[in-house]
């Protein structure tokens, strides 16, 4: 019969056995007898300890016996039948034994009471539990498997004594104990103390100058007076003259030029026969010339000696006193 035409259930237990979990809801309200006897055996835990004895035809698994009244008749509906595996059913002779089917049994119709199903795919336990080894020539388990417990959710009935509702046992709760979550450890940052420790290093550092540290003489210690401000503003045009006699050498006429104006080369009179002036003569006092500037002076100096022997012409003409050449 198809599950959408079944009535409700109405009560529910977990089956906790040594195989696994079987998930039970019983249909109580259909099948009040025979549920009721069963739920009082589970909450007095008449089942702990008892096996599954056989396996017989291999359609069913049985249970043992556990020595109370029978319920001495069957309940049926019309809506629930032996139609498919997994369904708990009990006959009426029994002595509180109950089946679970592991196919379709309609020749049990009218002869065993279906009160209960199995839900959320605990039927592998079921699998694992038909699976025992049997007994030669026998249909009855050699090492079978045994319920530990059977916890009850949800009785229907309200009038039962000693119910106490409880949470499902599993198998992960007999087994594993409860893990306590670590606790962590929090750890504080102080900036400030490293702040101040900081602080405290950069204070202690003392900044010096170039002049403290190198051996140079063109660095100044010391910042110098305001009077010899007036010294260095003098240096000024004696370097100027320095660069005019420059020029008057680079510049000197040669012998035509000389003959043009009418003055020999010779001849110490005229704008036109002046004497070589001597570069060395023209450093300033109180001034010391690099290397450089001596190098240069002799340079020119023997440029000049040069130009005077060789009588060579200078590449542009020279102004005499304002005399026409």
């Amino acid at each position: 019969m198809s599950g959408g035409l079944e009535p409700s259930t109405t009560a529910r237990c977990t089956i906790l056995t040594s195989e696994g979990i079987l998930n039970v809801e019983l249909w109580a309200k259909e099948f009040p007898k025979t549920t009721r006897r069963f739920l009082e055996n589970c909450i007095k835990g008449l089942y702990d300890g008892v096996p599954f004895i056989e396996k017989p035809g291999g359609t069913i698994i049985l249970t043992g016996e556990i020595g109370c009244d029978p319920v001495g008749s069957v309940e049926s509906n019309t809506r629930v039948r032996f139609d498919r595996r997994g369904l708990l059913a009990s006959f009426p002779s029994s002595k509180g034994a109950f089946a679970i089917t592991l196919c379709d049994n309609s020749h049990l119709e009218g002869k065993a009471t279906v009160f209960g199903k199995l839900v959320d795919s605990t039927y592998y336990s079921v699998l694992r539990i038909c699976g025992k080894e049997l007994k030669a020539d026998s249909d009855e388990f050699l090492y079978p498997a045994w319920v530990k417990s059977i916890s009850v959710e949800e009785p229907y009935f309200k009038d039962l004594i000693g119910h106490e509702a409880s949470a499902p046992k599993t198998i992960s709760d007999a087994v594993k104990p409860q893990r306590k979550r670590p606790v962590k450890k929090r750890v504080r940052l102080e900036y400030e103390e490293e702040g101040d420790d900081q602080e405290d290093a950069l204070s202690n550092i003392k900044i010096r100058a170039a002049h403290d540290l190198l051996n140079d003489k063109r660095l100044v210690r010391e910042t110098p007076p305001l009077g010899n401000l007036g010294s260095a503003e003098s240096r000024l045009p004696q370097k100027s003259s320095k660069n005019t006699a420059s020029s008057n050498v680079e510049h000197e006429a040669s012998p035509s030029d000389a003959k043009k104006v009418g003055h020999s080369p010779d001849d110490g009179s005229g704008s036109g026969s002046q004497k070589p002036l001597d570069v060395t003569q023209a450093e300033p006092e109180g001034h010391d010339l690099t290397q450089r500037e001596r190098e240069t002076l002799k340079l020119l100096e023997q440029f000049k000696k040069t130009s005077s022997k060789n009588k060579q012409f200078a590449s542009h003409q020279l102004n005499f006193g304002g005399q026409a050449p």
